[in-house]
């Protein structure tokens, strides 16, 4: 017989009738497998952020990237797009176009060119459309391209140049300077170009004159010297002005002699003095001959007293057929009254007989 003692009946009754269930998880397990899955979100999120971080930085490096490049006889500027690649056409300059005029040194060879700020972008521009101002105006022949054109084209080049935004002082300064110094010689070429011109010409020389030199007062970077020499130049302009405004008052001479001389050969019946306002005209016309000689071949051309009539006045001899100055009447009866010679007339002018059809 052992030493132990059988156990109970009631406690084996009371483990004979518990559940048994499955065995319930350590605590040690549990803490392993939620610091793995806390390791696996940090590697994540560092590698994200570290992705994140990249993409943003190449972008902004990438947006930040200015190319100026050569297509045809254009330069443009492209600028990158907000991603680590590609890139797209900037709208907002206006491209460069190069003259088939001018050789310009330097953009033969231009291929591109890449910036990474918007200053150093500008300027670029900039010094080529300087360069292709200061071409054509010094440096292209007349052959080629005339001297006004290519003065305007240089001039609209330089205007482009003065859009730009980003430009430092100095550089504004020297566009000033260069702009006024075109405007100036396009002003000199339309003031001087008048004398060789016709007259009648001469109007639309003097307002493109004119509009150049009021160009070149509405800039800003001109001094007290810059403004005396365009007051000068406006003083020839107002010159100019007196001379078109005498061209007119000499034509209008001209057109009144010719009158004047139809009223002599038709024997006005009541203005009997049209031969001495013939006279007083050809002595004022003789004298502005002489005060202005680029009109004196102009005026010497009425001067002589042979006028001829107007073909309508012209009649033919049935012989010859040749046309001979016939003043042909009007069918209608004249008063059989004489007039009365005026103070300072001839007495011996014989009475105007009565004409009758």
């Amino acid at each position: 017989m052992s030493a132990e003692s059988p156990p109970a009946p009631s406690q084996n009754r009371e483990e004979s009738g518990r559940k048994i269930g499955p065995t319930p998880p350590r605590s040690g397990s549990s803490g392993a497998s939620g610091s793995k899955r806390g390791w696996i979100i940090i590697i994540l999120g560092v590698v994200l952020a570290t992705a994140g971080a990249t993409f943003y930085y190449f972008a902004e490096a990438n947006v930040q990237r200015y190319r100026v490049v050569r297509q045809g006889n254009r330069i443009v500027v492209f600028r990158g797009l907000y991603l680590p690649w590609g890139e797209r056409r900037l709208n907002r300059y206006i491209p460069v176009i190069i003259p088939e005029e001018a050789e310009i040194k330097g953009v033969d060879t231009f291929g591109s060119v890449v910036f990474h700020n918007v200053s150093d972008t500008e300027y670029q521009l900039y010094k080529l459309r300087r360069q292709i101002a200061v071409t054509l105006v010094d440096r292209v022949p007349d052959q080629l391209l005339p001297r006004d054109a290519a003065l305007r084209r240089a001039y609209l080049v330089l205007s482009r140049a003065a859009m730009l935004l980003n430009l430092s002082r100095h550089a504004q300064d020297e566009l000033d300077a260069l702009r006024f110094r075109v405007m100036i010689k396009l002003a000199r070429f339309h003031l001087t170009r008048v004398k060789a011109v016709e007259p009648k010409l001469w109007l639309g020389e003097l307002t493109r004159g004119k509009l150049a030199l009021y160009d070149a007062l509405r800039l800003h970077g001109i001094g007290d010297r810059e403004r005396e020499l365009v007051d000068a130049l406006l003083g020839d302009v107002y010159y100019l002005e007196g001379r078109v405004m005498l061209a007119q008052v000499t034509r209008g001479l001209i057109e009144a002699r010719a009158r004047f001389r139809k009223a002599q050969r038709r024997e006005a019946l009541i203005y009997r003095d049209a031969d001495r306002w013939v006279k007083f005209i050809d002595a004022r016309l003789t004298q502005f001959a002489d005060l202005d000689q680029p009109f004196r071949s102009q005026i010497k051309r009425h001067l002589p007293l042979r006028v001829p009539l107007p073909p309508s006045e012209l009649s033919e001899t049935p012989k010859t057929g040749q046309p001979r100055h016939v003043l042909r009447r009007s069918p209608r009866v004249a008063p059989s009254i004489s007039t009365p010679p005026r103070p300072g007339e001839s007495e011996s002018r014989a009475p105007r007989q009565r004409l009758e059809h």
